[in-house]
């Protein structure tokens, strides 16, 4: 595309610049090549300006910056903000694909990839071809991509809305992130659907948001930018974000009178799973959903997605199955293959999540509860102690082994947090080696226990030395079910 028109597609001031051709659009020096154009970055520990000149030497000559950069023979765009200026360029290069694509956005503290994962599998199961973009990646058609964020920046977004529209892809399910509205990665679109799940404080510091009135604004953008409006009338903000629909608003409840209501909640349990049901109410009519999620979290979730797909026709009765067949991966993902009990992936992490788990899964009164889990390296070593105080409390055996140490030795990090088990409270064993620690945690398990791996959740690697191995929690339960006689 040449420059020119890029400018006059993405509604930016053309001042009389040279025109040439623009192949496409980088933030990253390491991929400057000529013919590309180069949009300065400010962001929260680096700053793109100071890679410029790396840009520059690589044949670079067209820039978008926010200061000059002393560049005589190069074309330099000043402008307020580059990060917006990269939405703009980034729709407008890729065709303003989000036109051609009907957007469903998810936000809220809690729930996001659980709800946009039923919605993604509740679409496609019912003849309607849908694309996700969350924490569990990229989804469409059999194409798969990894991406660091929630929802990425603006020119993968773009870019890869451009190849869902491209593959016949009629909806994008998203997790939109307070981030997303932060740093401008969803600028400028409009979504058919905005969900709000809940909000608590979270996401609140340097390079994030700076109060919770902060981060209670950046959460309500969706909600302002929606065509309709789905609202959790259980939180106690529902107020703040039903004041800032634009269009249709649609309300559910699990606690109270709204369009869509929960009732007759219970939890199961059998030898191998366990999770919730209760019946959906809309209209006078029941409709019954029996889930491997457990907790009444998972209820509301679940309540939102039949809301959500009820308004995009699918037929109720066939939400309510699509549901109660779903599966996040890595959010309480059941491993129903093992014979002696059920096997958990989580990708609870840190404190609130590991406590939220654990607490969640101690209701279903285990004989045992048994989680394996570790700390990442190169966080702080709080965050190590506080996870080994949650597990004191809920757990009744822990094994303690690495997950993505990066750059730290494991055996440093698994020893700081032996040193705040309490083995009066809850018995451990510390294995390194984590596949060696799954082996062992399943050839000693019992029947009657719930068995918990914390941490990997949806990855399928291990981050070490700065290296993703490939790593599957999956493909070593499966191996090992394989060689232990009990299920031979």
């Amino acid at each position: 595309m040449r420059l020119q028109q890029l400018l006059t597609n993405a509604g930016i001031e053309n001042n009389n610049y040279s025109d040439c051709e623009i192949k496409d659009i980088i933030t990253d020096s390491r991929k400057a090549v000529k013919d590309t154009a180069f949009v300065c970055i400010v962001g929260f520990k680096s700053d793109g300006h100071d890679f410029a000149r790396e840009a520059y030497d690589a044949g670079v000559r067209v820039f978008f910056a926010q200061r000059e950069l002393g560049f005589d023979d190069a074309t330099v765009i000043i402008c307020d903000d580059t990060s917006i200026i990269l939405a703009k360029l980034s729709s407008a290069f890729f065709g303003n694909p989000a036109e051609k694509i009907k957007l469903i956005g998810v936000t809220g503290t809690k729930g996001k990839t659980t709800v946009t994962s039923l919605i993604y599998t509740a679409l496609n199961k019912n003849g309607k071809r849908a694309g996700l973009i969350g924490t569990v990646g990229i989804f469409y058609n059999n194409e798969y991509v990894y991406i660091p964020n929630t929802t990425p920046d603006s020119y993968t977004l773009n870019k890869y809305l451009a190849k869902m529209a491209e593959a016949g892809i009629e909806y994008a399910v998203m997790e939109v992130s307070s981030q997303a509205y932060l740093n401008h990665r969803v600028y400028g679109l409009t979504f058919d659907v905005g969900v709000f799940t809940n909000i608590s404080p979270d996401h609140i510091g340097p390079g994030e948001s700076d109060s919770f009135e902060h981060y209670l604004s950046l959460k309500q953008m969706l909600i302002k930018n929606s065509k309709a409006a789905f609202i959790n009338r259980d939180d106690e903000h529902y107020k703040d974000f039903a004041k800032c629909a634009k269009g249709e608003l649609f309300d559910f409840s699990c606690e109270k009178d709204a369009k869509y209501t929960a009732e007759n909640f219970s939890m199961w349990k059998d030898d191998t799973s366990f999770g919730i049901t209760f019946d959906v109410c809309a209209d006078k009519q029941k409709y019954n959903i029996k889930t491997h999620l457990p907790g009444k979290y998972n209820m509301s979730n679940m309540l939102c997605v039949f809301a959500v797909c009820d308004k995009l026709g699918i037929e109720r009765k066939k939400i309510a199955k699509a549901i109660s067949e779903g599966v996040v991966p890595g959010r309480f993902e059941v491993i129903k293959s093992f014979s002696v009990c059920p096997i958990i992936i989580d990708y609870a992490h840190n404190e609130v999540s590991l406590e939220s788990l654990l607490k969640t899964v101690r209701e279903y009164n285990p004989e045992r509860l048994v989680v394996l889990f570790g700390c990442v390296g190169g966080k702080s070593k709080m965050r190590r102690a506080a996870m080994a105080h949650v597990v004191n409390r809920f757990a009744d055996f822990a094994i303690i082994t690495s997950d993505n140490p990066d750059f730290e030795n494991p055996d440093d990090i698994i020893s700081d947090i032996v040193s705040e088990i309490n083995t009066d409270m809850c018995k451990y064993k510390a294995i390194a080696n984590r596949r060696e620690a799954i082996i062992w945690a399943m050839e000693n398990a019992r029947r009657g226990d719930i068995l918990l791996l914390a941490g990997k959740g949806h990855e399928d690697y291990q981050l070490i030395c700065g290296e993703k191995v490939p790593f599957s929690e999956r493909d070593i339960i499966e191996e090992t079910i394989k060689l232990l006689p009990v299920n031979g």
